[in-house]
């Protein structure tokens, strides 16, 4: 990343996502750093283009510089105005006299755009847009000519592809809005034969991030509503729209006279960033600028709904990790708000009356997987709520959410079918027979029955109930579940340790039989919490550095080609152990997507599992490798890296950035907790001057490393 934000580098980086080649008829604008291509003719006007001069310094994944997706022959593709007229479909706008477009150094101005049937158009629009130094303005005018009901519009909208081309995925925008609105449990449809739905915000002025460059835009609107909207995708949707609307989406239109006029005004340019996210001082000037850079590009929300990231499905299997991400940062009010109505939005809506929780949410709501019957969503929303308590200290609304927990808890607690102290999971076999019942977040690898990787975080969230109770004033509750928790940990060791193996079995299927394929998040998380203790920690961490000389030598890769820790250390034997027998994503290959990548977040767990076990030289050296082989050159831009060819894979997702949190509470070695900060362990010897600032039950701390040791200055 350059050193600066330079607006040549924001342009390029915020046009590495908008439409396909250049239409004609076609107008174009250009400057030194951007050029623009617009439509403008009888069968629509929009922007065609937006292609910027590449800056020599971006470390990019090669982003042809054509920023609209795909072709724009439909109008939720166009980058443009439509309407949604009640009675009729969508109508986008259209030119049918060309001569009426006029043009000067940086600037084009558009009169005559019509909306609405060709033979009677409803509406009359003005378009001026300006190129210059500072960005992109985009200003409309427009007039209804006769009296009609609109159900929706867009007022103008940019559509921008999260997809690069071979592969790869180009910008994502995210923004934090707590007053994003939604239809009830899903968003409004947009397009319903698409499957495309928008959120809405009263918001006149958003403040937007766009990832992985880590550069912010800010739109402002005069008129209507904020509106961002995307396609059904279980994944990352190849499209988003950003703009603005007239119509409240949350009513049930609107209704308009002749002679109306709306004005709208959209501009995209820098926005000066004032501060970091991150408050961290390391002595290595370069690794801070790289994990500075990398909190950002992660700091992704689509208004107040977390998810993999803004384009991407929310996963409640993954939910606890989001206030553990939050907990790096200093203090944020907006950021806690949104938190807050999230956490209280799935309460509400995704926990049923026995417990269950639903494992994921889309723009059109709840679903489950076709793969299997997932349960980690379980843990996690015990998870989310007291790693939310540590980071904002809210006593009030993490309350009121105790009932709700208490219930998922006991759901947690009846998976325990056989009375051995672990949880059996419904409707998962675990036997070699390729079908689709997974158990957990690997979706193409046949964890199931008794699944390690769900019960060591069931384990946690057995303390998390008791430590909840306890900070919460229920000494009896706390008692009980101090009990629950010491009997799991020692029920886990017993069921699944192998003594022969030195690792935690990753499953034991119906009949009995084990798996041992060395999945490493289960294994590290159990050395994270202390279940493991000293000696099986020191034998899982050596255990697995074996695995990465013997991977390095069998596959002839460097140490530092492998910079992200693999999710299983052994290749998967039995094809019955994969999902429709390895033939899904071509799982017989090794290393392929869950059948040995390196997932990001495992990184992260790796990190803070060598600083618990008294390894923080270990520790820093793992944060190290990621940052200078990995970020530095390709921001980590997918969920995992194949390390036998360094390719990228899966989309990107923001729970990534357990990275940052593995080395900022292992090298530091300060673990916050609702009784108060523990800091264990000796800092590594680079950090010494290394200072940070956090929040911690709602005020931020902060620490430095002074003589070898981590101590609290403020």
């Amino acid at each position: 990343m350059p050193p600066t934000f330079t607006r040549r580098v924001f342009l390029y980086s915020a046009a590495s996502t908008l439409l396909a080649a250049p239409a004609e008829p076609g107008h174009e604008l250009r400057n030194d750093a951007m050029r623009l291509e617009l439509h403008a003719g009888p069968e629509g006007v929009y922007l065609a283009s937006l292609a910027l001069n590449r800056d020599p310094g971006w470390p990019g994944q090669g982003f042809s510089g054509n920023l609209l997706p795909g072709k724009a022959d439909t109008t939720l593709l166009r980058s443009g105005t439509a309407i949604l007229v009640e009675g009729s479909g969508w109508h986008g706008s259209r030119m049918p006299d060309p001569s009426k477009v006029t043009a000067g150094p940086g600037w084009l101005r558009l009169e005559g755009i019509e909306l609405g049937p060709a033979e009677r158009p409803i509406a009359r629009e003005e378009w001026s847009l300006e190129l210059g130094a500072a960005g992109l303005r985009w200003r409309i005018t427009r007039m209804f000519l006769e009296a009609c009901r609109l159900t929706a519009d867009r007022f103008p909208a940019l559509v921008f592809s999260t997809q690069a081309g071979g592969g790869r995925y180009s910008e994502i925008p995210g923004f934090l809005d707590t007053e994003m609105r939604l239809d009830g449990i899903k968003g409004f449809p947009v397009e319903v034969s698409a499957q495309w739905y928008e959120v809405v915000s009263p918001r006149r002025e958003e403040s937007i991030h766009f990832a992985p460059s880590n550069l912010k835009a800010k739109v402002r609107l005069t008129s209507g509503f904020f509106s961002y909207a995307k396609a059904v995708a279980d994944g990352t949707a190849s499209a988003v729209t950003l703009g603005a609307e007239s119509v409240d989406r949350t009513g049930p239109g609107k209704a308009y006279e002749p002679g109306a006029v709306e004005k709208q005004e959209w501009s995209f340019a820098p926005d000066p960033i004032d501060g970091s996210a991150l408050d961290v001082q390391l002595p290595d000037r370069f690794l801070n600028t790289q994990l500075i850079s990398f909190a950002g590009v992660y700091n992704q929300w689509m208004g107040w709904i977390f998810g993999n990231n803004p384009a991407s499905t929310p996963c409640l299997h993954e939910m606890g990790w989001f206030p553990m991400i939050h907990g790096i940062r200093r203090a944020n009010p907006e950021l806690q708000r949104a938190a807050e109505r999230e956490l209280d939005f799935f309460a509400r809506t995704g926990v049923d009356e026995n417990g269950y929780v639903m494992p994921r949410w889309w723009i059109q709501g709840y679903y489950k997987v076709p793969w299997g019957n997932l349960h980690d969503q379980i843990p996690h929303f015990i998870l989310a709520v007291y790693y939310h308590a540590i980071h904002t200290g809210n006593r009030e609304f993490v309350g009121s959410l105790l009932p709700v927990t208490l219930r998922v808890a006991r759901y947690m607690n009846s998976l325990d079918t056989d009375g051995d102290g672990v949880a059996e999971v419904p409707e998962t076999s675990g036997l070699p027979n390729g079908k689709r019942e997974c158990s957990n977040w690997y979706d193409i690898i046949k964890f199931g029955h008794k699944d390690a990787y769900i019960n060591i975080q069931c384990v946690e969230a057995l303390q998390a109930v008791a430590e909840l109770a306890a900070w919460l004033g229920d000494a009896e509750l706390a008692t009980e579940y101090r009990g629950r928790h010491a009997r799991a940990a020692d029920a886990h060791n017993r069921v699944f340790w192998n003594e022969a193996e030195s690792l935690y079995s990753d499953w034991i299927d119906v009949r009995g039989d084990r798996r041992h394929y060395f999945y490493t998040d289960h294994n590290l998380m159990a050395v994270i919490q202390g279940v493991a203790g000293p000696e099986r920690s020191g034998r899982i961490l050596r255990n697995l550095d074996e695995h990465y000389a013997g991977l390095c030598r069998d596959y002839h890769v460097s140490r530092d080609a492998i910079y992200a820790t693999p999710c299983n250390m052994r290749p998967v034997s039995q094809l019955g152990d994969m999902v429709d027998f390895g033939k899904r994503s071509n799982q017989t290959v090794f290393p392929n997507y869950e059948n040995g990548c390196s997932f990001f977040h495992s990184t992260g767990l790796e990190i803070a599992a060598r600083a618990a076990a008294g390894d923080s030289d270990g520790a820093y050296q793992v944060f190290e490798r990621n940052m200078r082989s990995g970020y530095a050159g390709n921001r980590l831009w997918g969920a995992a890296l194949k390390w036998d060819s360094g390719a990228l894979v899966s989309e990107p997702l923001c729970s990534s950035l357990l990275i940052a949190w593995g080395f900022l509470r292992g090298c530091f070695g300060a673990w916050p907790g609702l009784d108060g900060l523990r800091i264990a362990g000796r800092p590594p010897a680079r950090m010494e001057g290394a200072t940070y600032k956090f929040c911690h039950l709602g005020g931020d701390i902060a620490l430095e490393v002074r003589n070898g040791v981590t101590r609290r200055t403020q």
